[in-house]
C-alpha cells in the first residue's frame, strides 16, 4: 500500500482522494491541540494595563505631521545637507533635507538637495565608464520626479533646467534594471514599473529627445500591465513595497490624475495595507521579508499620502499605530530619532501628512480578503508576451516580463484576518489562505499577537515555508501528483510543468463579538492527492483553536 505521512501541529482535518492512488494510509502524528494556551491562565499580578507602561511600553500618542518633522529634525538633516556627495544613494538620504524644503522653503535646503542631484549624476556618468550601466532602479526612480516638483513648486529651480534634464536622461538611458543588457522589462512588478514610469517622465517633460515616442508608449503599455490587474504579484511584506511604493510617490505625475488613489479596483490593494495590521500596530511577515516588522515604515508612508488624497481617516489610523510601535521597538535612549524606520519613509510621511485628515478606528471585527491570481510564465517567449500582454518588442534584450510574472485575472482568497478589536494588546492571527502565489502556505498561520509580542513567525522564504501548517510528505516518492494543466507555468524551484494545482476556498466564516469561525478548504495541497481542511475557532482575547 502506498503511503502517505501527515504530520500536524495543529487542529486540523483530512479529506484524502483515491483518485490517483487507490487506497492511502495517513496516520496523524500529534492529536488535534489548542493553538495558543488560554491568556486567562496568566493571571497577572494586576489587571493588565496598557497605560502602565511597566507592563505596556508601546506609547499611544497622537501623530501628526509635527510628528514626523520631530523625527526629521532629529536625523541632522543640516549635517546630510552638508555632504552632497552620497553617490546613487543620494536621493535616499537626502529625503530629510527635501522634508525640511517643503516645511520651510528656505532655500538653503533646495540649493542642497540641487547639489546633490548633480553629484548623483556625476556618480551615474562614473558608473557608466566602469561597467557599461547601473541597476538602481526603486529609489531613484520613484523619488528624483518628487525632488523635481517640490524643487519647481518652491522656487528652487524651473522646470527647463539644462542640468536636471541631462541627469534625468543619463539615468534613462543607462538603467538596467536588472543590472544585466536587456531594457524595457513589461509587467506590472518591482523593476518594470519603475523603468516604465522613469522613461514616460521623460518623454513628458522632454517630448523633443529621439526616443520620446518610444519611452511614451512603453511607459503606457507598463502602466498598462499593472492597471489591468490593479493587484501587485509579490504575496509577501518585502517585495510587495517596490510597485506600491512608486505608485504612491508617483502615480498621480504618471496618469495625470488620482486615480491610483481614488479608482474602487485599487481598494484591494490599498486596504491590504491597513488591515494586515495588528492592534499593536506592528505587522507579521510573511514571504520573502526582511523579518519582524520589516517595512512598517513604507506603509506609514503610504498611508498617510492616501489619507491625504482620499480623506480617509482609517489610513491616518494604521499609520499611526505603526509609528506608535516602531518607536517602541527601537529607540535607542541615547539617540533623538528611531532608529528603525527609515529616515527617507519619515521624511515622505512629513510631506504627506495632513492634519486635516482625523485619525479613525477601522471596523474593528476578523474578515478575510482576497487577491489576484500570480502566476510565473518564460520571460522571454516574445509570442507568448503578445499573446497575455499585448504589443510584445520582439527586438532582442526588449520586453522581457519582469521576475516571469503575469496576473491571470483570476481572484484566489488571500489573508483571514482574525481580530479580537483594535485596542492595545488585543488578541490578533493572519491566515494565509492564497494557494498560488510564493509561498504556497494555504491554511497557515504566518503571525499571531497578543501585548505586543509574538506567539508565532515563520521564516522568510520565497518558496514554501511549513511552519504553523499542514506538511505531507510522500514517503515512498510513488505518488502521481497532481500539476496544473497549464505546462507554461513555472513553480518553486523554475521548472515548467510541474506546477502543484493547488486550490483554495473559504467554505464558512462568520463573526461575532465574542469569536470568528472559519472553514478553509485546500484541494492538492503541495501538489498531493488530498483535500485538506481546517477549521479555526477564535474566541475574541482568549485563544485560537
Amino acid at each position: 500500500m502506498q503511503s502517505i505521512q501527515v504530520w500536524s501541529i495543529l487542529s486540523l482535518a483530512i479529506i484524502f482522494s483515491d483518485t490517483y492512488l487507490g487506497s492511502i494510509s495517513a496516520e496523524s502524528q500529534l492529536p488535534s491541540t489548542r493553538y495558543a494556551i488560554d491568556v486567562e491562565r496568566y493571571r497577572f499580578a494586576s489587571s493588565p494595563d496598557h497605560t502602565d507602561p511597566a507592563f505596556y511600553p508601546i506609547p499611544q500618542i497622537k501623530v501628526t505631521r509635527d510628528t514626523y518633522l520631530q523625527e526629521v529634525d532629529a536625523y541632522r538633516p543640516e549635517a546630510i545637507a552638508k555632504n552632497p556627495n552620497q553617490g546613487m544613494s543620494g536621493p535616499q538620504i537626502f529625503a530629510p533635507v527635501l522634508a525640511k524644503y517643503v516645511q520651510t522653503s528656505d532655500s538653503r535646503w533646495g540649493i542642497a538637495c540641487i547639489a546633490m542631484l548633480k553629484a548623483f549624476h556625476k556618480e551615474m556618468l562614473k558608473q557608466v565608464a566602469t561597467r557599461k550601466w547601473f541597476w538602481q532602479f526603486e529609489h531613484p526612480a520613484a523619488l528624483i520626479p518628487l525632488y523635481r516638483k517640490h524643487l519647481i513648486a518652491g522656487g528652487a529651480m524651473s522646470g527647463n533646467e539644462i542640468w536636471f534634464r541631462e541627469m534625468w536622461l543619463t539615468y534613462c538611458r543607462n538603467l538596467h534594471v536588472w543590472d544585466s543588457e536587456p531594457v524595457e522589462w513589461r509587467g506590472g512588478c518591482h523593476r518594470s514599473m519603475p523603468e516604465g514610469y522613469a522613461k514616460g517622465r521623460a518623454a513628458a517633460w522632454y517630448p523633443d529627445i529621439p526616443e520620446a515616442e518610444e519611452w511614451r508608449r512603453y511607459s503606457d503599455l507598463v502602466f498598462g500591465d499593472f492597471w489591468r490587474a490593479k493587484d501587485a504579484p509579490q504575496n509577501d511584506t518585502g517585495y510587495m513595497m517596490g510597485p506600491l511604493i512608486l505608485l504612491i510617490c508617483g502615480g498621480d505625475q504618471w496618469t495625470g490624475d488620482n486615480r491610483v488613489f481614488e479608482d474602487p479596483g485599487m481598494n484591494r490593494l490599498w486596504e491590504r495595507l491597513l488591515v494586515e495590521i495588528s492592534p499593536d500596530g506592528l505587522i507579521n511577515p510573511y514571504g520573502p521579508n526582511g523579518g519582524w516588522n520589516s517595512t512598517a515604515d513604507y506603509r506609514i508612508a503610504m498611508l498617510e499620502r492616501l489619507a491625504a488624497n482620499t480623506g480617509d481617516g482609517r489610513y491616518r489610523f494604521g499609520a499611526q499605530k505603526l509609528f506608535n510601535y516602531l518607536s517602541y521597538q527601537h529607540r535607542d535612549p541615547k539617540k533623538q530619532s528611531n532608529d528603525t524606520a527609515a529616515p527617507w519613509l519619515i521624511a515622505l510621511a512629513s510631506i504627506w501628512a495632513d492634519d486635516r485628515v482625523e485619525p479613525i478606528e477601522p471596523k474593528a471585527g476578523s474578515l478575510w480578503t482576497k487577491r489576484g491570481e500570480a502566476i510565473r510564465i518564460p520571460h522571454t517567449d516574445k509570442q507568448l508576451t503578445d499573446r497575455l500582454l499585448g504589443n510584445a518588442d520582439f527586438r532582442e534584450n526588449r520586453g522581457h516580463i519582469c521576475c516571469s510574472w503575469y496576473m491571470t485575472g483570476k481572484e484566489w482568497p488571500d489573508k483571514l484576518i482574525l481580530r479580537s478589536g483594535w485596542n492595545p494588546g488585543d488578541f490578533f492571527g493572519l491566515i494565509e489562505l492564497h494557494p498560488t502565489s510564493f509561498p504556497a502556505n494555504p491554511g497557515g498561520i504566518m503571525g499571531l499577537n497578543r501585548w505586543g509580542a509574538p506567539f508565532t513567525q515563520i521564516v522568510t522564504s520565497k518558496g514554501a515555508s511549513v511552519e504553523n501548517r499542514l506538511l505531507i510528505e510522500d514517503v515512498n516518492q510513488k505518488v502521481n501528483r497532481r500539476y496544473h494543466p497549464d505546462k507554461l507555468r513555472i513553480d518553486e524551484f523554475w521548472r515548467r510543468g510541474t506546477m502543484p494545482d493547488i486550490r483554495s476556498e473559504m467554505t464558512y466564516f462568520k463573526d461575532t463579538p465574542q469569536a470568528t469561525y472559519a472553514h478553509v478548504r485546500v484541494q492538492n495541497m503541495d501538489g498531493l492527492p488530498v483535500v485538506y481542511e481546517r477549521e479555526f475557532v477564535f474566541a475574541k482575547n482568549r485563544f485560537l483553536a
